[in-house]
């Protein structure tokens, strides 16, 4: 089991952090409107362009589940709520 762990530490190491992930695919896009690149590193980008998309919705998604956990009541019960209803209250 701490083999596992160690594992998934080594690789979030590696992954890039949401900040990074997005500004890449902005340099994707950009590289990718122009109309001289050859075929093979538009394959190679959009390709690229795609696991950074999946990694970016994972964060996101992470991120999502740990506000769920920090809306727990005093009850110790936990409650969710949409991630749109928060966004009026400060």
């Amino acid at each position: 089991m701490k083999a596992n762990t160690q594992d998934t530490a080594a690789a979030a190491a590696t992954e890039p952090s949401f900040e990074a992930a997005q500004q890449r695919l902005r340099e994707i896009v950009q590289r990718m409107e122009d109309p001289n690149l050859p075929l093979e590193e538009s394959l190679a980008l959009f390709e690229e362009g795609g696991r950074l998309a999946k990694h970016c919705q994972a964060l996101l998604d992470r991120a999502e589940a740990r506000i769920e956990v920090l809306l727990g009541t005093s009850g110790g019960e936990v409650r969710t709520e949409p991630l749109t209803d928060l966004e009026g209250r400060s």
